[in-house]
């Protein structure tokens, strides 16, 4: 593996061709393992006259185990797992972690020349509400597994949010929570883990933004 290059730093600065020496390496040599198995397996990995050898259940987010005297280490990363469907270009994604540890995330996905918002516990992926000019969406969990979805719809010419709630197993019919003649785009939310949910977003007012 060659040492990779500093990307944030171009050849070219400021229109001028003054081309810098060979980068420093930003990450040592290495390997990145995509492995399947449980916290009991034991990984061993030979090259040449040297060998590593180590548990999985040595290993933590956010914590380095060197071996070798130092001269090597490794990390455990999160690996990316896909969750949107083919056929549809998604994007402005949103998550949330419910009381249970389960997570779920949103998104808007582009298709047949509309948007849908889209909802995923890891497990199963629902469509929320109807299609049309919609944008970015956000999403936050109560205190009693119920979560909170919330996006921007085009009426009539004007943005205005809409929400929607997952309880006992089914997304609620969307209801419209803004009324103003002006847009209202880009909602945030949190909640506190005590049933209470906050919802900011940027609203116009005679076409200028406020918040």
């Amino acid at each position: 593996m060659q040492p990779l290059e500093d990307q944030l730093r171009p050849a070219a600065i400021m229109a001028r061709r003054t081309w810098l020496a060979a980068a420093p390496r930003q990450v040592p040599e290495g390997l990145l393992l995509k492995i399947r198995g449980s916290g009991s397996a034991r990984l061993s990995l030979v090259s040449g006259s040297s060998r590593l050898e180590f548990a999985a259940a040595d290993l933590a987010y956010g914590a380095r185990l060197f071996l070798m005297d130092g001269n090597a280490s490794v990390e455990r990363l999160p690996m990316e797992r896909r969750i949107s469907e083919s056929g549809s270009a998604n994007d402005q994604p949103a998550a949330t972690v419910t009381p249970d540890g389960a997570v779920w995330t949103t998104w808007v996905a582009y298709r047949d020349k509309s948007d849908v918002v889209m909802a995923s516990d890891g497990r199963r992926i629902f469509s929320v509400g109807e299609r049309g000019d919609l944008h970015a969406p956000a999403i936050a969990s109560g205190s009693g597994g119920e979560v909170y979805l919330v996006w921007p719809r085009n009426d009539n010419g004007t943005f205005h949010l809409f929400g929607s709630i997952w309880r006992q197993g089914a997304w609620s019919r969307p209801d419209r929570l803004t009324m103003e003649k002006g847009n209202d785009v880009w909602p945030r939310m949190a909640g506190d883990g005590k049933g209470n949910i906050a919802l900011v977003w940027q609203a116009f007012e005679r076409g200028a933004p406020s918040s």
